[in-house]
């Protein structure tokens, strides 16, 4: 899928005059090898986050990556009220009760799963 994305990308590049700007660009001086070495780098870095997001979601599942997304802008937001004093409401307050003890109910659960059978 990647080389189709790829393809559609450059029509539509090529479409919207980017790569016109591209080339006056580089032609003009622009492209010097600490924007090459900028840009290889942010690819390198790409690349790695995408293989250990599909390695993460092999290991632990979709459902896990899901309720840890939850939890983390649950904790987000609380981090915000400590850090800058900001008003929440009964509603929102019970909203983030709500997702901690659901994470914290499916990582019993998730455990006891998990937990080897115990020896007699």
């Amino acid at each position: 899928m990647s080389p189709l994305a790829a393809a559609q990308s450059l029509v539509y590049a090529y479409c919207t005059g980017e790569v016109t700007r591209f080339s006056q660009f580089a032609s003009e001086g622009g492209l010097t090898s600490n924007v090459v070495l900028a840009l290889l780098g942010n690819g390198i870095l790409a690349f790695m986050l995408n293989v250990t997001s599909f390695q993460t979601n092999k290991l632990a599942g979709a459902l896990t990556l899901s309720v840890c997304g939850n939890l983390k802008q649950c904790l987000t937001i609380l981090l915000g009220i400590v850090l800058f004093n900001v008003r929440v409401g009964p509603e929102n307050g019970a909203g983030m009760l709500v997702t901690l003890l659901g994470a914290a109910w499916y990582s019993k659960v998730e455990l006891s799963v998990k937990k080897p059978a115990s020896r007699s």
